[in-house]
């Protein structure tokens, strides 16, 4: 049953010491991370197994993080996104919003409050899932 294992996380930045502090960051918090630096090798992962939540940099060379978004939505509908951003104004965060994301948080992490994120993300999947 979903509620005895983890949540799958995918994490997709194109910088390798965020990925691994995103990835050991959720591995903290109980969860199954997976690490991608390319976008692309996120959309392969995403075709090869489920992930529940997806943390996606905005602003990475060859896709944006919200084409990221919409694409591996395409393969996991249920997918939950967390788009985080070194810079960015209020309208890219109602843009980011409008296009489904769950939220955007800004670089540098608030570890606080993504685990605040992730967690309410954890409870809203484990009872759509029920």
């Amino acid at each position: 049953m979903l509620s005895e294992q983890k949540l799958r996380v995918l994490i997709v930045d194109d910088n390798p010491a965020i990925v691994t502090l995103l990835g050991k960051f959720v591995t903290d918090l109980s969860f199954d991370a997976v690490r991608a630096i390319d976008p692309r090798d996120a959309l392969e992962l995403a075709s090869l197994q489920e992930f529940h939540i997806a943390v996606i940099d905005c602003q990475m060379p060859g896709m944006e993080g919200i084409q990221l978004m919409k694409l591996l939505r395409h393969l996991h509908d249920d997918l939950e996104v967390i788009l985080i951003s070194g810079n960015y104004t209020e309208e890219d965060a109602a843009e980011a919003v409008l296009s489904g994301a769950y939220d955007l948080l800004r670089k540098p992490i608030d570890f606080a409050r993504m685990s605040e994120v992730l967690y309410a993300i954890r409870d809203h999947v484990l009872r759509r899932m029920e």
